[in-house]
């Protein structure tokens, strides 16, 4: 049997997605009362894929799913559910979203990130729930440069795309509508997740980094002594902030409900990141590929691109800006409350890349073709 102790159920939104899937089997291994909203998908029940996605045998109650569509009244919960809900829920961890850094419209991306949680929170009071833990990122930071607080919100700055400014909208809008009916809301801001598990609508920052690193071995000869110089544009000296999912669903997992954290805000990221160039030689390294470089074109514009230069080029474009900011995040508040918990934040060292690197060849290296055989992809 199970072990559930005295505490509410956690509610959990986005349980399928990369982040939620992880934070969702966290606490069902360690037998709290889980439920997860969600929806079907290609004519499977949504209890039917978060089962298979974390491995839960079907006749295991442990975690319970309910249907709905958070953009709707109630978020689209039966008044049935609502009272159930509101009976039992405790603390929400809200971790659905589009990722998606340019959405369709603006409109249906405020819809996600703003009026969804909006309507939960309104569908589930009044009741039990005291917590709401709201999963954003370490970006609403925007275009800034430099150190960057946990306390820090709106400061003025200007943002890369819609996704990172109408995440900022939607810390701001639950700060005042928590605030106002005394829910304690808690901000936790992920930089760069990586994982096994990266399959994400929108960016999938994981799989690009993996594709880097097979292309970065096809590009060694696989051993075979072949090296091609390679210049990648980027920041040599800048900060490059990119942190496990295992990290993170565990920071998840305590600040979500430990009483000291009540009403933070917390940076969930690598602590003493690399250098870019420090980081591509750790990767270069362990691969033998000593042909790549990294430069900055603001001082050496990089001219006669070749073509394996240019399918890099076109690889890394989705977070070409993210690659020339050069910015650090403060984590001193996640730290002070980590450490005491037994929870060691991550830092990106040989040992961590040595492990990256094994996981990315071990996903469909061979794929990969040889360096004879790569050319740019179509346009």
């Amino acid at each position: 049997m199970r072990a559930v102790g005295g505490e509410g159920a956690i509610l959990i939104t986005g349980s399928t997605g990369f982040i939620g899937r992880h934070v969702t089997r966290r606490l069902y291994q360690a037998g709290r009362r889980v439920i997860a909203l969600g929806r079907s998908q290609g004519g499977v029940s949504g209890t039917k894929r978060l089962k298979s996605l974390l491995g839960i045998p079907a006749g295991d109650n442990g975690v319970e799913m309910i249907e709905s569509d958070l953009t709707q009244l109630d978020a689209g919960l039966g008044s049935s559910e609502v009272a159930r809900l509101r009976a039992n829920v405790q603390t929400v961890i809200h971790c659905a979203g589009d990722t998606s850094f340019f959405p369709r419209t603006t409109a249906d991306s405020r819809a996600i990130f703003i009026a969804a949680p909006l309507a939960l929170l309104k569908a589930l009071l009044p009741g039990r729930l005291e917590r709401w833990c709201q999963i954003s990122t370490a970006f609403v930071c925007g275009r800034r440069g430099g150190a960057v607080f946990e306390s820090e919100g709106a400061v003025g700055q200007k943002f890369h795309n819609p996704y990172e400014e109408i995440k900022l909208e939607s810390e701001i809008a639950l700060k005042e509508f928590c605030a106002r009916l005394g829910i304690d809301l808690r901000i936790l801001r992920p930089s760069v997740v990586i994982g096994p598990e990266s399959s994400t609508q929108g960016g999938s920052p994981s799989n690009l980094l993996y594709q880097f690193i097979r292309l970065a071995a096809a590009l060694s000869g696989r051993g075979k002594g072949a090296q091609l110089a390679v210049r990648i544009q980027g920041r040599p000296a800048a900060h490059f902030n990119i942190v496990p999912i295992e990290y993170v669903s565990a920071a998840i997992e305590v600040l979500s409900e430990q009483p000291a954290a009540a009403g933070g805000t917390f940076h969930l990221v690598v602590s003493q990141p690399p250098t870019q160039e420090a980081m591509l030689q750790m990767i270069t390294s362990r691969l033998g590929a000593n042909g790549l470089r990294l430069i900055d074109e603001r001082r050496e514009p990089m001219l006669g691109a070749s073509s394996l230069e240019n399918r890099v080029a076109r690889m890394l474009s989705p977070y070409r800006e993210y690659l020339e900011q050069d910015v650090s995040f403060d984590n001193s508040a996640a730290r002070s409350l980590l450490g005491p918990a037994g929870i060691t934040c991550s830092r990106l060292d040989e040992k961590t890349i040595d492990d990256l690197v094994a996981m990315a060849l071990s996903q469909t290296c061979q794929r990969v073709p040889p360096p004879a055989a790569i050319s740019p992809p179509s346009a």
